[in-house]
């Protein structure tokens, strides 16, 4: 059975779509459809992690660190992270 495409069009300011054009070139990705493939299994992923109860972070192996990420869409999400008993993991 064939998949239904459906198209999504985005507007965006020239500076985002240039800040866009450098990751791609950064990362060697070709086309803006690959782009956002990528951008939505990583933050499909993410939202998954907040919900089991755990943090999205760059970790510092040298200084033995970590930074967390910060972002409103996944602060909403630790909320849903609840046991059984109703309490944030």
């Amino acid at each position: 059975m064939e998949k239904k495409l459906i198209r999504v069009q985005l507007d965006m300011p020239e500076e985002r779509v240039k800040d866009l054009e450098k990751i791609m070139a950064k990362t060697g990705v070709s086309t803006r459809k690959d782009i956002f493939e990528n951008a939505l299994a990583l933050f499909e992923w993410a939202v998954n992690e907040r919900m089991s109860g755990r943090k999205i972070a760059s970790l510092d192996e040298k200084e033995n660190g970590f930074r967390e990420l910060l972002m409103p869409a996944l602060a909403s999400v630790k909320n849903e992270a609840k046991n059984k008993n109703g309490f944030t993991k």
